[in-house]
């Protein structure tokens, strides 16, 4: 089972739920589909496809008992044969790609890369499954890259990892130092970007996101950032983690008060103060927006099922927020983008294409810029599509107008296709805003979602992940009555 702390047992999405990233009841017809009057229908599993799990080999298997690797492939006989990973034979192979990796993965635009932080904890070097992690992302970035090379040592390596975290977990949960704690998240991490490079479905990350890093560091609590290897790590999971929510419209963790005073109070510490970036307090502005779609859109679906007679106080309170995350928005644009823009700070793209402003040499301004402009139009799509119950109800709520959500969706695809093209930060950072500008680009014609989709494809020849939210765009579409054959 993916994630070390996934105890759940595994749920499928109806088409349109999964199209359309809501959470499904599971049930035939869903609720979803049910309330809105719609047809439902699932995809049909198939035993010979479906993400990598691990079967057997718990902590209190018998030494040498065998594991089973399922890949999200079909299997074959050969694939059944293939022999166990020596990692002792090919370490420098394996290092020399995790390097490559991170080079071309770079996840906050700044000039520090992950592989710096993990390279100043020595006592990393150490634990197996962790060193296994890393072994397996390079195996399979090599594969990617020369596209050649043992791709089952790659899934082997990873079956270790998963393994020996486990038992690790069985072992030291009540008593594990911080150090091992530290390995555990690096590790749960480095098996998530393996997912993310080899998993269509997207969900084997997710597993290891919510129920391996988030969980992780939950379960540590904010006196993890009192450490400088604890404090490293939270940088890189918190990018991850913010994407992860906007993606799924998820809540997350680090909203609490107590995570959110822990993430400021990080840039005061001397380690880090030299470090800070706009796009640092940003990101905390960020991870707010999906906690509350994620308020609006249960809120809206009791409304569809039961309307109020009256201004419900939660619907109030929805609505000041929205609009309280607006003002934040606003207050840092001004604070630290104003400047480089050449009008209300719409950051229209230019008529030849290019990024809006000057980013040559500096890829954290131009991660800056789309995300902005990305959770912008984001924040205003968790009123626009049910605008129904806000009109009722008379509460002035945080949209933007129509040719201002045009422009933020030309100067995503812009900067977007500047950073594939030209710098080394990870496609991975642009998902979200390529599935926001996707959405809105419905009624924008044909061109421009052939554009989303060039993107997305050029994302997904990285990252097998964007293949599912690229389908499932697609099929959003397809539900709104929109065919480009």
């Amino acid at each position: 089972m993916l994630g070390p702390f996934d105890g759940r047992r595994k749920r499928s999405r109806c088409q349109r739920c999964a199209a359309g990233h809501l959470k499904c009841s599971g049930t035939n017809p869903c609720s979803n589909c049910t309330r809105k009057g719609m047809p439902c229908s699932y995809v049909a599993a198939n035993k010979d496809n479906v993400p990598i799990i691990i079967v057997g080999a718990s902590s209190r298997s018998k030494p040498g008992s065998s594991v089973a690797l399922v890949v999200s492939r079909q299997r074959t006989a050969a694939a059944a044969a293939a022999p166990r990973a020596s990692p002792a034979m090919d370490d420098e192979r394996y290092f020399y790609y995790f390097d490559v990796f991170a080079q071309r993965n770079n996840f906050s635009g700044k000039n520090r890369l992950f592989t710096d932080d993990v390279k100043q904890m020595g006592e990393l070097q150490t634990v197996p499954y962790f060193l296994n992690s890393v072994r397996a992302l390079g195996a399979i970035q090599a594969t990617k890259l020369s596209g050649s090379g043992n791709t089952y040592a790659s899934y082997a390596l990873y079956s270790q990892a998963v393994v020996g975290l486990r038992k690790s977990l069985d072992e030291q949960q009540e008593t594990m130092s911080d150090s091992k704690r530290t390995a555990l998240l690096w590790t749960t991490l480095f098996l998530g970007m393996f997912e993310l490079m080899s998993d269509m479905t997207g969900m084997g990350w997710i597993q290891h996101m919510v129920h391996g890093t988030a969980k992780g560091l939950a379960a540590s609590g904010p006196s993890i950032c009192q450490t400088a290897a604890g404090a490293r790590m939270f940088q890189q999971a918190k990018m991850f983690e913010v994407c992860r929510t906007i993606v799924f419209n998820d809540r997350s963790f680090l909203t609490r008060p107590e995570w959110m005073k822990a993430s400021q109070a990080l840039w005061s510490h001397e380690s880090f103060a030299n470090e800070w970036q706009p796009l640092d307090s940003l990101v905390d502005i960020m991870l707010l927006c999906p906690d509350l779609r994620h308020r609006a859109n249960k809120f809206c679906q009791a409304e569809d099922d039961n309307p109020s007679p009256g201004v419900p106080e939660e619907a109030r309170d929805i609505a000041d927020t929205g609009l309280e995350l607006r003002d934040a928005l606003n207050a840092w644009h001004e604070k630290y983008l104003a400047d480089d823009d050449d009008d209300d700070g719409s950051s229209p793209s230019s008529p030849t294409g290019q990024p809006p402003v000057d980013t040559a040499g500096d890829e954290c301004a131009l991660l800056t810029r789309l995300f902005w402009t990305a959770i912008s139009v984001y924040l205003s799509g968790e009123f626009d599509y049910e605008m129904h119950h806000w009109e009722r109800f008379g509460l002035a709520v945080p949209t933007l107008d129509q040719p201002t959500v045009e422009r933020h969706v030309g100067t995503i695809l812009a900067l977007t296709e500047h950073a594939l093209a030209r710098s080394s930060l990870s496609p991975l950072l642009f998902l979200f805003p390529l599935r926001i500008a996707g959405a809105r680009s419905a009624r924008m014609g044909r061109i421009q979602r052939e554009r989303v989709l060039r993107n997305m494809t050029a994302v997904a020849e990285r990252f097998d992940a964007a293949y599912a939210i690229r389908e499932g765009l697609v099929d959003a579409w397809k539900f709104w009555g929109i065919k480009d054959d």
